[in-house]
């Protein structure tokens, strides 16, 4: 004989009070760390929209004092004012240059190597680096100008290299290392684009003409003057020749005393 299946008891849905029970328990065990939980996250929403609507009003008012900035005090006023927006590190490098246009090549370099110092990796630094340089030339600091062009010729980006090579060309010229300067513009005249071309060629035409000069002869020293006698106490006896003192003229004009009888 087969055994009879038994059938299988129908599944039932739990009731909805069911539910609310689980849900009371499990607030009962963690309802307090919930809570807690929660207002973290409503304390850092909070936060966050706080700061974008203050970094966006910042970065308003930044753009704002930007645009209507015209003199240096403005410049470095939006400098110093907004230091962590993009418009308060840009208004440094346009502060340098506008120091250059009025000739304060000291104080621009300095602007320039502010800006480098704190924003190194910031997308303009090369720019700030060509600044820095070309004050350096003008001030006449010729050995830093050659430091500063090099290292941007060779480190700074493709747009930049042609200033850069031209720069480190003309500090090595201003040193009088002739050779130097004829390998830099060589080498730049194979890496550089065409719209260099007459640059770099009147460059060296300038040093090859430098480098046939002949040198200046040495200068001869100057003779050495001739002792001036010393001063008596009749300076036209002094001048005439053959004169003799006061003393042993007097001895000459006097007559000769009479012999004792």
């Amino acid at each position: 004989m087969t055994k009879a299946k038994a059938n299988p008891q129908p599944a039932t849905d739990p009731s909805p009070e069911h539910y609310v029970d689980e849900v009371r328990a499990f607030m009962a065990r963690h309802g307090q760390t919930l809570l807690l939980a929660l207002l973290v996250v409503l304390a850092g929403l909070v936060t966050w929209n706080v700061l974008r609507i203050r970094n966006l009003r910042q970065s308003q008012a930044a753009g704002l004092a930007f645009l209507r900035a015209e003199t240096s005090e403005e410049l470095r006023a939006v400098a110093e004012t907004f230091p962590g927006t993009a418009e308060g590190r840009y208004a440094l490098i346009v502060l340098g240059n506008q120091l250059a246009e009025e000739e304060q090549y000291e104080e621009a370099a300095r602007v320039f190597r502010q800006f480098l110092d704190a924003h190194s990796a910031d997308p303009m630094a090369p720019v700030a680096s060509l600044g820095l340089a070309m004050s350096q030339e003008a001030e006449g600091r010729f050995a830093q100008a050659e430091t500063t062009f090099r290292d941007l010729a060779r480190t700074g980006p493709d747009w930049l290299r042609g200033p850069a090579i031209l720069g480190w060309g003309r500090s090595l010229e201003q040193l009088g290392r002739w050779d130097e300067a004829r390998v830099v513009y060589e080498d730049g005249s194979a890496r550089l684009p065409e719209m260099w071309a007459q640059s770099i060629q009147s460059s060296l035409q300038r040093v090859a003409l430098e480098m046939r000069r002949p040198e200046a002869p040495p200068v001869p020293e100057a003779p050495e003057a001739p002792e001036v006698p010393e001063e008596t106490g009749d300076p036209e006896a002094a001048d005439e020749p053959g004169a003799m003192p006061e003393e042993q003229a007097d001895e000459a004009e006097a007559p000769p005393a009479d012999d004792e009888a």
